[in-house]
């Protein structure tokens, strides 16, 4: 998991106590999903909102000093394949 699943986990269970309580303590949000839930696009889209959330690509994420943020819902194949070409275009043979 990532700083990315956190917020949207965090996110999302925030809303769903909002609506129980409308002041809830947020120190109270518990960061893990309840058996069989799922985050939708919606929730990633929601924590990427974020100002301090910056995804960092696989292959740069050790020269730049920061930590890969893994994903494997719908669609990674298609960032890990887009990554891949760009390591292997900046590194290839010329």
């Amino acid at each position: 998991m990532n700083v990315v699943h956190f917020q949207s986990i965090f996110l999302k269970n925030l809303e769903k106590a909002r609506q129980k309580n409308p002041e809830v303590d947020e120190r109270t949000i518990i960061l893990e999903l309840l058996p069989g839930e799922q985050l939708e696009v919606s929730d990633i889209e929601k924590a990427m909102e974020d100002p301090d959330i910056k995804p960092t690509a696989i292959h740069s994420a050790e020269s730049t000093g920061g930590a890969a943020q893994l994903y494997f819902g719908p669609g990674f194949e298609d960032r890990l394949e887009m990554e891949l070409d760009e390591y292997v275009s900046g590194h290839c043979c010329k």
